[in-house]
């Protein structure tokens, strides 16, 4: 199967919040605050994310989007913020039992297309450093951990709250364009 890469409508954003919590699901209990999906991406950075042309969802080739559908076909997404010269890679997941087919590469070819198109100069992330899907896959493609001294304000501020919010083990990475 195939997935495209599309821009998201805010008709996908019940699909997204599930989304979310099925990927949450997979993580070791205790690496993140609360119950899976608790701590979702809130719907006004999705709308500002949606309204800057950075919200994408993956759908199956074969799937036709019509403006009258009644529900999202999404089976990931992913979501960038404007930091500056760089995009920043708020966040990306692919449904559980479609994860290893390519699916979050594609997403990351977008997102460095992207950056790449709006004459940025990185994509910055943050992550957990021993999750093989976090951390060892982002430098699989490149990303590199960034040093406290590297460390923008903003990247400081997200490490923080993720600390904060009882997250252990994050890093923040960034990719050159």
């Amino acid at each position: 199967m195939t997935y495209l890469i599309v821009a998201a409508d805010a008709a996908d954003f019940p699909r997204l919040a599930s989304l979310e919590a099925a990927g949450d699901a997979q993580f070791p209990p205790g690496r993140l605050p609360g119950e899976p999906g608790s701590d979702n991406v809130p719907v006004e950075e999705l709308e500002a994310g949606l309204a800057d042309g950075l919200l994408w969802i993956a759908v199956a080739g074969d799937d036709v989007r019509r403006p009258d559908a009644a529900a999202s076909r999404a089976d990931g997404f992913a979501l960038c913020i404007r930091r500056g010269d760089h995009l920043h890679l708020r966040q990306l997941v692919v449904e559980p039992s479609l994860q290893r087919r390519g699916i979050g590469t594609s997403f990351l070819r977008r997102v460095l297309a992207e950056a790449s198109g709006r004459g940025c100069s990185a994509v910055t992330l943050t992550t957990f450093s021993d999750i093989p899907w976090n951390g060892p896959y982002y430098r699989k493609h490149g990303f590199r951990p960034l040093g406290p001294d590297e460390l923008t304000k903003e990247l400081r501020e997200d490490l923080e709250a993720e600390r904060s919010a009882g997250m252990r083990e994050r890093i923040a990475m960034i990719r050159l364009i």
